[in-house]
């Protein structure tokens, strides 16, 4: 059945263009932007005749406009060596150098379309662009104004220029320029976002906020201007209403382990704050399971860790609450600290500061007690530098006791000199 009616479309299709020249044919596909049949028909009449720039330029649009840019450029290159006046075709070929990643020759097609038409607003726009791209914000800003200068009611002008000025450090003369396009286009929730963005930079917390509660009226759902709204309103410390905020947000999807962190804090910080103890604890409750999900999605951020010690131990579970303080000093005293005591203590052993060293070693195996070797350099160094030799017998023997699978040679060599320390003192206690 699926074959039939493929079959009858077809033949409805042959019998369309029935009575139609090739032009006509291909003229009433590209009206109809079916590129995909229009492409067999141009390639047939190229095959007849290649001087034609205009069929190369349509069949170099027509893959263009299916998404085959290798096979689009060929074709608009050679369409352009044919006739280089046409804007059109130097258009669509920087385009394609766009499409396919090379700004570079794109801005430069874009420029050579400007040279012979410098008021071509679309090249203009389209190299303001890649000049963003390229983060050549004063480039792109002198473009944007030279088109304002043409057309002043443009909105979408307005709002490119704020960028740029605000990539520029120009705060202030963006926010001016994002007002003057939502005068113009007041439907634009981007500009919304971008002054209350700025505003939030500045800390201008009431500021940012009340162009948040504008973008929201036009659109409520809207993901980046709810996640702004919470922010601001964490930052204010309006906790209450921060929880509101996350919880609409997590409900429009927005499930990150920040929102869940935030949430978590604003409900902890709120909880402290409430007289009354039901709604207290109901609270607590609710941040214990807002930041474990947070710490679900993402287990190495100290204050997530941090603030659930803090829960559980308002809970009075003080198990779990050491578990998590434990985790959270396991996160800010990353394992990579113990060696850099390490070092620091090889490093004042070769400059016989010893003390120095001492305290290095110490402090190496108090982040890392596992770490036995540590135990036997401070062993080595007592024993190689201090007159007392039962604080090294005191060493060796700790790292033997404290090694479960000991380095052969260390080893040994410990057993060794436990041996000859303990005779070297006995002698020494028998002549006391």
């Amino acid at each position: 059945m699926q074959n039939l009616n493929k079959l009858f479309t077809l033949f409805i299709f042959i019998i369309s263009l029935k009575g139609q020249s090739i032009d006509e044919q291909i003229d009433n596909l590209f009206f109809k932007k079916d590129f995909q049949n229009a492409i067999p028909l141009l390639v047939e009449k190229i095959e007849n005749d290649s001087t034609n720039y205009l069929d190369l330029y349509r069949l170099g649009l027509a893959y263009k406009e299916s998404y085959q840019y290798s096979k689009s450029l060929d074709l608009l290159r050679n369409a352009s060596r044919q006739n280089s006046n046409d804007i059109e075709v130097l258009l669509a070929l920087a385009d394609n150098f766009y499409l396919i990643g090379n700004i570079g020759l794109a801005a430069v097609t874009y420029r050579e379309v400007l040279e012979k038409d410098a008021d071509n607003f679309r090249a203009s726009i389209e190299l303001s662009k890649i000049n963003i791209e390229s983060e050549d914000y004063n480039s792109a800003l002198q473009i944007f104004k030279s088109l304002i200068k043409r057309d002043s009611t443009n909105a979408f002008l307005f709002s490119q220029m704020a960028f740029c000025e605000f990539k520029l450090g120009n705060g202030e003369a963006a926010i001016e320029l994002y007002k003057k396009s939502l005068q113009l286009n007041n439907y634009d929730i981007k500009n919304y976002l971008q002054i209350a963005k700025i505003f939030f930079i500045y800390e201008k917390y009431d500021s940012s906020f009340a162009y948040i509660k504008e973008g929201l009226e036009i659109n409520p759902r809207d993901l980046p201007l709810n996640k702004l709204g919470a922010e601001v309103l964490f930052k204010m410390k309006k906790y209450r209403a921060a929880i509101i905020q996350y919880d609409q947000l997590i409900l429009y999807g927005d499930t990150s382990s920040t929102n869940y962190q935030k949430l978590g804090f604003s409900q902890f910080f709120v909880s402290g704050s409430t007289i009354n103890s039901t709604e207290a604890d109901s609270l607590l409750s609710e941040s214990i399971k807002s930041l474990s999900k947070s710490f679900e999605q993402y287990k190495d951020d100290p204050l997530t860790t941090l603030y659930l010690g803090l829960a559980y131990k308002d809970k009075n579970d003080y198990e779990t609450a050491i578990a998590y303080f434990d985790r959270t000093l396991e996160i800010i005293y990353p394992d990579y600290i113990s060696d850099v005591y390490t070092h620091l203590g090889v490093s004042y052993e070769m400059k016989n500061d010893y003390k120095s060293a001492v305290k290095s070693y110490k402090k190496a195996l108090e982040f890392n007690p596992e770490k036995t070797s540590i135990i036997f350099q401070l062993a080595s160094l007592y024993d190689r530098n201090y007159a007392d030799k039962s604080v090294p017998l005191l060493y060796y023997e700790k790292y033997l006791n404290d090694t479960e699978n000991p380095d052969s040679t260390l080893y040994n060599y410990s057993l060794k000199r436990i041996s000859d320390l303990k005779e070297s003192l006995h002698f020494t206690n028998g002549k006391k």
